[in-house]
């Protein structure tokens, strides 16, 4: 096998666990934890890197509970469209409930 064929390709971050909706059955909502949001800055030590290293990820996919409601949400996007700059071909891909709630 190559190098590059043992490589990671696709990669999901999950930048918070809070929810604006109580979908019964949900899986991706948790009330029990005490993990904390993402920060930028860790989001940005990623991207850099993934840039750093040449890493080209085929996608990306930020979600959480509901990732929109992040308060750092849009900072987080600035920074992987920073990535697509480097590597156009990469999917960027937000896993939402898409009920726009959000203030973005």
């Amino acid at each position: 096998m190559s190098e590059s064929s043992e490589r990671f390709k696709h990669i999901e971050i999950e930048i918070n666990t809070a929810c604006d909706l109580s979908c019964f059955g949900c899986d991706r909502m948790s009330d029990v934890t005490s993990a904390p949001n993402m920060t930028v800055k860790q989001v940005g030590r990623f991207i850099k890197e993934s840039i750093d290293l040449d890493w080209e990820w085929e996608r990306i996919r930020l979600l959480g509970g509901e990732p929109t409601i992040h308060p750092q949400f849009v900072a987080m996007i600035d920074l992987l469209v920073m990535y697509r700059a480097k590597f156009p071909k990469v999917f960027l891909q937000v896993l939402t409930n898409g009920l726009g709630k959000a203030r973005l």
